[in-house]
């Protein structure tokens, strides 16, 4: 079953003692107390053996042990692979380190993959990356999949973590799907609220913040571009359409200043304030608007005018 077949490769690798090939060659020298200046071997083993490839790192492990008579150990890391054929990894901020090195003469930015927010992991990836390669610009994920709550982070140590990031090098923080999760929350109380209080919800609990918070989305038209599409349109056919998608009749028109909440409702001298600044644009925006369409039109009428005289 899928079951014992977990459970058989499982006491494997227990059992197999799985270590990483600079693991095994320190044990090596480690195990050689005869080796001239072990101490040293082991040393310069350990701060060089993770930049090298493994057949320069073979190498060199044979120098090091070649005073006491010993072989490199021996290393297959075919044995282990998984059943879909996968080579093992051991991770490690050791690892990360060693892979943002070999990749900094190549990219911009570096980034260390974490499975929790901890500050002082961060701390020492981006030590041992600059001191290879001082001032190379790192990155962070402010993971949604952290359960921030869950991690004893105090609201103190929460407001400056990004500014802590900060002083470490970390020049882009970044959350990977915050527009995912405020999305699913505000649909999820928007329906909810829908399902209890019809459209009122809707007015205040999205177009009344959109227009207190001067969100441009308050007029979706505008925002996708019907404007721009309209004077593409006049300027191909010399402003003889007959149809516009910003026309007369179009609903945007409604958001002018007349447009903020009747006495009745519970507008706040903020949402009035933005209302009627935000009416007020559209409502310039709208002569402007008109008087540009107006010069084009009589631009228009000359050519035409102009070429039934030719």
């Amino acid at each position: 079953t899928v079951a014992e077949l977990g459970a058989l490769e499982a006491e494997w690798s227990a059992a197999a003692g799985l270590m990483r090939y600079p693991e095994a060659v320190a044990r090596a020298l480690e195990a050689a107390p005869d080796l001239p200046d072990r101490a040293g071997r082991l040393a310069r083993w350990r701060a060089e053996s993770y930049g090298l490839s493994h057949r320069a790192a073979q190498a060199l492990a044979a120098r090091l042990l070649a005073p006491s008579g010993r072989a490199p150990p021996a290393f297959d890391w075919e044995a282990p692979r998984t059943r879909e054929g996968f080579y093992r990894v051991k991770g490690g901020i050791d690892y990360s380190i060693a892979r943002a090195i070999a990749f900094s003469p190549y990219c911009d930015m570096l980034w260390m993959e974490t499975h929790r927010p901890h500050i002082g992991e961060m701390r020492e990836f981006a030590a041992g990356v600059h001191a290879v390669y001082p001032g190379k610009m790192l990155a962070y994920n402010l993971s949604p999949s952290f359960n921030w709550d869950a991690h004893g982070l105090s609201a103190a140590e929460l407001a400056r973590f990004n500014a802590d990031l900060g002083r470490l090098g970390v020049v882009w923080q970044f959350i990977t799907l915050a527009g995912f999760h405020a999305d699913g929350l505000a649909a999820t109380t928007l329906a909810r609220a829908y399902a209890q209080r019809g459209i009122a919800a809707y007015v205040e609990m999205v177009q009344r913040e959109e227009r207190k918070h001067q969100v441009e989305l308050l007029t979706h038209q505008k925002w996708s571009g019907a404007t721009l599409v309209d004077n593409q349109i006049q300027t191909a056919t010399g402003a003889l359409q007959s149809t516009a998608a910003m026309g007369a009749a179009n609903t945007e028109r409604q958001f002018t200043a007349s447009s903020a909440p009747s006495d009745d409702a519970t507008a706040s001298p903020a949402e009035a304030a933005a209302a009627e600044f935000m009416g007020g644009g559209a409502a310039a925006e709208q002569q402007q608007g008109e008087e540009e369409q107006g010069a084009r039109l009589a631009a228009a009428r000359k050519a035409v005018l102009f070429e039934s005289k030719l």
